[in-house]
């Protein structure tokens, strides 16, 4: 996988095989990037959940991020991350090996411009993903990724996308 812009444009980053994650692939970031930037400066902070490889976290790093909080539960995925953030050199973010529904109050204690959720297909929407709206910035936007077809509450959205089997929903405090 390679990082599709900014910085550290063209660069590898490692995932590892045999865990559940399910990288965003080059061309789908490009896109939800290109899109995210007519929205946010990348001037501020991110929080990853479901992080996996750390990707969408460095390709926010990578267009001038401040820092920010990778979340991930998998050994083998927080260890991917610290990997791929020494071989690129970014200091300023955190890495925390956790469940996202119990992490909470570990990363309530700031505000983020921007807040990836890209959980399992499989998992589809949760209820308590509207818990980390409350740390969004004021014009901050959380990005939830979801299988197309899934099936979420009403919500505060400001854009949407459908690509291949995903759907992008970014979404504002409401």
């Amino acid at each position: 996988m390679r990082i599709t812009g900014g910085l550290y444009k063209g660069r590898e980053v490692f995932a590892p095989k045999g865990i559940n994650t399910r990288p965003m692939l080059e061309r789908l970031r490009k896109s939800l990037f290109d899109v995210l930037g007519n929205y946010v400066d990348f001037k501020g902070f991110f929080l990853d959940l479901y992080a996996g490889s750390g990707v969408l976290g460095i390709e926010y790093m990578s267009r001038g991020g401040l820092g920010g909080v990778f979340v991930e539960k998998s050994r083998k995925a927080v260890e991917a991350i610290r990997s791929n953030l020494k071989k690129l050199g970014i200091d300023g973010v955190e890495v925390v090996k956790g469940d996202v529904k119990k992490i909470f109050d570990r990363v309530s204690g700031s505000t983020y411009q921007v807040i990836f959720i890209d959980p399992p297909f499989e998992l589809g929407y949760q209820e308590f993903f509207r818990r980390y709206m409350e740390l969004l910035e004021d014009r901050g936007l959380v990005v939830l990724r979801l299988f197309k077809k899934a099936k979420y509450p009403e919500l505060p959205i400001v854009d949407e996308r459908v690509y291949g089997e995903s759907r992008i929903l970014l979404l504002g405090k409401g």
